[in-house]
């Protein structure tokens, strides 16, 4: 053996090169897909075949077994623009992900007002689509029937709808 420093040296080398660490094989990561007001899609990585506690605020949501190395778990039942914390727990060695701040969307604060429009003369009247240009042009088509006639469309002109009769060409 001529050089045990450059012998030692590979070896350390290709050791380090070699795989993944202990640590990272073993490894529970818990990740946000997505969230709405009242849902949340997780992304849980780890072992093939590892049981996963999903926790939220401390409290366990769902129990999983990985298929792969990971899976996606949502939860639902969330309130809107609420701060919660999951954390993944493998409880077979003890391994837990980091915890995981989620915030869920607020809900919308719009005030709407609805109108109902009625079309048609107590016939089975239907639409089969709606195009709103703008507030004042509105055009919906389907069949509208009436002790008038039969029509397929009707036009909002923003102060009155009409009745129209569109033939194709």
């Amino acid at each position: 053996m001529k050089n045990p420093v450059f012998l030692l040296t590979i070896l350390i080398i290709l050791n380090l090169s070699c795989g993944k660490s202990t640590d990272q094989i073993n490894a529970l990561r818990l990740e946000l897909r997505d969230a709405s007001c009242t849902e949340a899609w997780l992304e849980v990585t780890g072992n093939n075949g590892s049981n996963v506690i999903i926790n939220r605020d401390g409290l366990t949501v769902k129990e999983i077994t990985l298929s792969g190395s990971g899976a996606l778990v949502y939860d639902d039942s969330l309130l809107p623009n609420t701060a919660y914390v999951y954390q993944a727990v493998n409880p077979q060695n003890g391994r837990q992900s980091p915890a995981l701040p989620v915030t869920t969307m607020d809900t919308t604060g719009h005030n709407f007002t609805w109108q109902v429009y009625e079309f048609g003369g107590g016939t089975s009247s239907y639409f089969l689509d709606v195009a709103i240009i703008n507030e004042n042009d509105i055009w919906a088509v389907g069949y509208i029937g009436t002790p008038e006639g039969d029509y397929n469309a009707a036009h909002w002109d923003g102060e009155k709808s009409e009745m129209k009769n569109i033939v194709p060409m």
